[in-house]
């Protein structure tokens, strides 16, 4: 069995590392990106499960991202993570309104970020 792929789209560099490495010893084939733009192209090539997306992104903005990730062609089959500092109850509908499956909100412990995931995979 292939292994799940994860894609984790933070700019903060020390917080993507971090996650990456939690979903690598879960099991995940992980890539990371900085950027929304680079998100949305890696995604488009490594066609992930789980995809770990910041609101607060250079260049495309988190809600952006996720919409354009339901709408193309990853479509319903990828799961979507939100993590964000925004911690406002109209953030987190927005973000579930355009695509978004769950809502992390920064900061989060390991244990939490592993449930949330574990929710979705």
């Amino acid at each position: 069995m292939d292994k799940k792929k994860a894609l984790v789209i933070e700019d903060y560099e020390d917080l993507a590392d971090h996650m990456a490495d939690v979903l690598t010893e879960v099991g995940f084939e992980v890539a990371i990106s900085h950027s929304g733009a680079d998100g949305l192209a890696k995604a488009e090539a490594l066609r992930p499960d789980l995809v770990v997306v910041d609101l607060m992104l250079p260049e495309v903005h988190g809600f952006d991202v996720c919409q354009r990730l339901r709408s193309g062609p990853l479509g319903k089959s990828v799961r979507i993570l939100v993590v964000s500092a925004k911690r406002y109850d109209h953030d987190v509908r927005l973000a579930l309104n355009v695509g978004a499956d769950r809502y992390l909100k920064k900061p989060f412990t390991t244990e939490e970020f592993l449930s949330a995931v574990k929710a979705l995979t």
